[in-house]
């Protein structure tokens, strides 16, 4: 599954207006997170874990799933803007990889 495709898929839903404000979004939010983890893991061999940070009024929320005792050596920050415009400007997703084995 191509990069952005897989983005705008799992994380299109939360650029409207949403919130963490215990109205049932976590669940979704989550399986959201492991199907994109599972289709990244698919795509890259060498993926360790993504963060993902969301403005909400303000309001940053970050989630992060990494895979423990590893180190990563590059990452990939990208803009969710670039993916849909109703992001908030400074929400982001950083994508984590090892290029050691």
């Amino acid at each position: 599954m191509e990069l952005a495709t897989a983005l705008v898929t799992h994380f299109h839903p939360y650029s409207n207006s949403s919130s963490l404000d215990g109205n049932g979004l976590d669940n979704p939010l989550d399986a959201s997170l492991a199907a994109f983890t599972a289709d990244i893991q698919a795509a890259v061999p060498s993926y360790l874990g993504i963060q993902l940070t969301i403005l909400q009024n303000g309001h940053p929320v970050t989630l992060t799933r990494i895979t423990p005792h590893q180190t990563a050596t590059t990452s990939l920050r990208i803009p969710l803007t670039v993916l849909w415009p109703r992001f908030d400007p400074d929400s982001r997703v950083s994508l984590s990889t090892s290029l050691v084995p």
